[in-house]
């Protein structure tokens, strides 16, 4: 009985399928190797071995079987090998998997030493999701990439040529799309190429291109290129834009692109932005428009070609000793291009470009700034025209507030020096008025009533100003002569009394209403200066009228309610704000110069400003409203009225504005009805929640001359893998005065599909 043991225990090990380990049974020369299959492993002798030679065998291996070879798992009906040749035959049901990916195949041919081969019509699938849970632009995870090939070799550890096959990262049973192509390569967790590639969309044939290269890395952030933009406007014709974006590292990137233009010729750009820390951040763009000769039918050149560009970009930076800059240019040098070729309505109308940098930072008390600023203002589409203020530069030091002792004085400075630029016309240098100036003040501020339902603050300053060069009075030239004000200003600021009255509420809107009245009074004065017309004028510091006391009054009325948001305890939400004010002025010529006051620069002066009444609503956290008007104290009429409001729900969003000048018949600078304004604006959009589908629409209209200035739908509509976005929108600014340019109507149409990326466009395509 004892000797029935080992014999049972073979029989048992009979029935099962087999498992072999020894060196003859590796059939692919594996480091690490195990197998096993379900018939018997045969070795038939291939001819007779000579005396001095090891005999071959012909291997054969079939019954649904696996081979572990290191890294990578073969499954299949059939293994056929010679122990004297480095091929392998793998047949039927072939299957390879490897981390990363898994080829499907009929047959296959493996070299046994090097492990290369090629799988004859293969297919496969590489998996190029970022991060578990992670959402792409259509909901859910970014697709694997699924390709295949009538052949797929395998050329090196991850890399395999296709050969007359095609890619999708659609992997679904009937992909939304796929690209096809004669030849190609798959790199794997790296990128595909394809040459002679055609894409198919639902299985029409889209649009070719000579070969392509798609990125499938796992970090998002693949460099490769984009998907196009088709597109059509009046002024450009047929419109095809490109990009190519460049991963550069985890934190920088950029962006080259590409716009033909059947029409008008073609522009280049590109996009640079960075990310080194926290709060650390840039971006610049530059696009270059390349204009080729407009001609009429009988071959006259109507518009010669023109070069233009425009380069736009901001910065902030952390810098050591807790300094920072900040930056920002928006700079063109040709507005007529500026206007027909940009998309937004802020940038069509733009007539001013800018460029500025600031460095600030605190040393122990002093704030420390030095700024650099340049703007120039175009007053129509022509260089010659413009006029240019700034500083360059401009060095301010403040010393912050501080109490002196224990008393209640506290103690403060401000200083300056700066090269005030100003030129009337930027080409005809007479008109340049630039100087350099001094300007220095100490404060000292007594807080006499700190109640809670009243205070009250006493400010002085001795303000010491100098101008390296003034103004002859007689000749009213600019003239290299100094010219010094010392000027004392003493100001009182009142708030109160407060009044305030709770009510409580029985509604659900709020458990109680808080009603707040809070006047206010400011008393300031300012000591003669009988040089002001000497005085090269240039900005804020240059216009204060001496000899001068100015009354400012108003009252605030306040509206609280103590409202639950959400899940969060009852709190105290303003929800309705209105401001009156106006101010008094012994001198009247001071009132122009306020820079508080809204009559700068219009209306002749008079003692009392307008009435400025501000109405800010916020009923609930999703809506806001503003409402704004100026009643002129001698005509006792409004001359303007703006309003804006918005309405930000999850799915919906919208804001509209309306801005409006009077004609006030007898008021000088209000009188000409070439100066009234009369404006409406509207943007809003909606998208499920899902951004399967959603979409917008803007418009500008000049009420004044009946004129739609500009209006813009925008719609897109994603299902699964695939996506489309339409764009359309009219522009005409003739009725502005700022071009004689045409009107111009564009449309565009762009396509996304999973994986490839879609970009925006930069001269203002839309982006979701």
């Amino acid at each position: 009985m004892i000797r029935a043991v080992p014999i049972l225990l073979l029989a048992f090990i009979a029935l099962l399928p087999s498992r072999v380990h020894a060196q003859g049974t590796n059939p692919l020369n594996c480091k690490n190797f195990s197998g096993h299959w379900n018939d018997p492993w045969t070795r038939t002798p291939v001819g007779e071995a000579k005396p001095d030679e090891k005999q071959a065998f012909k291997n054969h291996l079939s019954g649904e079987v696996r081979i572990d070879c290191d890294d990578a798992q073969i499954f299949a009906d059939e293994i056929d090998w010679r122990d004297d040749e480095q091929t392998v035959s793998i047949t039927g049901h072939v299957l390879f998997v490897q981390p990363g990916v898994r080829i499907m195949a009929d047959h296959a041919i493996v070299n046994r030493i090097t492990k290369l081969g090629t799988f004859f019509d293969a297919s496969g699938y590489t998996q190029i999701a970022a991060k578990a849970g992670e959402e792409s632009l259509f909901g859910g995870l970014e697709p694997d990439m699924y390709f295949w090939g009538e052949q797929l070799i395998k050329t090196g550890d991850r890399t395999y040529k296709l050969v007359k096959g095609g890619f999708t990262s659609c992997v679904q049973a009937t992909p939304r799309w796929d690209m096809g192509g004669s030849t190609g390569s798959v790199t794997l967790d790296k990128h595909v190429t394809l040459t002679n590639a055609v894409l198919h969309v639902k299985d029409v044939p889209l649009f070719y291109v000579p070969a392509m290269y798609y990125p499938i890395n796992k970090e998002n952030r693949a460099t490769g290129f984009l998907m196009p933009k088709y597109g059509s406007s009046t002024v450009g014709g047929f419109t095809l834009s490109n990009a190519f974006f460049w991963a550069i590292d985890r934190s920088e990137d950029a962006t080259f692109y590409h716009t033909w233009f059947k029409k008008s010729g073609q522009s280049f750009g590109s996009a640079y932005r960075y990310v080194s820390s926290p709060g650390s951040n840039g971006e610049a763009k530059f696009n270059i428009i390349a204009e080729k000769d407009q001609t009429a039918p009988d071959g006259t050149i109507t518009t010669a070609g023109s070069r233009s560009y425009n380069v736009s970009g901001n910065v902030n930076q952390e810098l050591p000793n807790r300094f920072r800059l900040l930056g920002y240019v928006d700079y063109f040098n040709n507005a007529t291009t500026q206007q027909l070729y940009q998309q937004d309505i802020m940038d069509i109308s733009q007539r001013t470009r800018t460029v500025s940098a600031t460095v600030s930072g605190v040393v122990d008390r002093f704030q420390i700034n030095a700024t650099f600023q340049q703007n120039d203002v175009y007053s129509n589409n022509s260089i010659e025209t413009a006029s240019r203020r700034g500083y360059a530069p401009r060095a301010q030091v403040a010393y912050a507030q501080k109490r002196i002792g224990k008393s209640r004085v506290y103690f403060g400075a401000a200083g300056e020096l700066a090269y005030l630029e100003r030129q009337d016309v930027l080409k005809d240098p007479t008109t340049n008025h630039s100087l350099w100036r001094i300007d220095g003040a100490p404060q000292v501020r007594l807080p006499f009533s700190t109640l809670p339902f009243l205070t009250a603050t006493t400010t002085a300053s001795w303000r010491f100003t100098e101008w390296m060069e003034s103004v002859d009075p007689l000749t009213g030239a600019q003239v290299s002569s100094n010219l010094t004000r010392q000027l004392f200003t003493s100001t009182t600021q009142v708030t109160g009394p407060v009044f305030s009255r709770v009510f409580n509420s029985d509604n659900h809107y709020a458990e109680k209403i808080k009603h707040l009245i809070e006047p206010s009074l400011t008393f300031q004065y300012t000591s003669p200066f009988e040089n002001l017309t000497k005085v090269v004028q240039n900005d804020g510091t240059d216009s204060i009228v001496g000899g001068t006391t100015q009354v400012s009054y108003g009252v605030t009325n306040r509206l609280l309610a103590k409202r639950k948001i959400g899940a969060a305890p009852a709190q105290a939400l303003p929800i309705l704000q209105v401001d009156i004010g106006q101010t008094y002025y012994t001198n009247a010529l001071a009132a122009p110069f306020d820079p508080n006051s809204v009559q700068v620069g219009f209306a002749p002066p008079t003692p009392f400003s307008p009435i400025q009444i501000t109405v800010a609503a916020m009923p609930t956290p999703t809506i806001t409203g503003r409402f704004v008007t100026d009643i002129d104290a001698q005509f006792k009429v409004p001359r303007s009225y703006s309003a804006s409001g918005t309405v930000s729900e999850r799915l919906v969003q919208v804001t509209g504005g309306w801005v409006k000048r009077r004609v006030i018949p007898g008021l000088l600078g209000y009188n000409d009805p070439l100066f009234a304004q009369h404006f409406l604006n509207l943007s809003g959009t909606v998208k499920r929640s899902d951004g399967r589908f959603g979409g917008g629409y803007s418009f500008n209209y000049d009420v004044q001359h009946g004129t739609w200035l500009q209006r813009r739908l925008v719609a897109y509509y994603n299902s699964q893998c695939c996506g489309v976005q339409f764009d359309y929108q009219t522009a005409d600014i003739t009725h502005l005065g700022l071009a004689n340019t045409p009107s111009n109507r564009h449309i565009g149409i762009s396509f996304t599909l999973a994986g490839l990326g879609s970009f925006a466009n930069p001269l203002g395509s839309p982006t979701r």
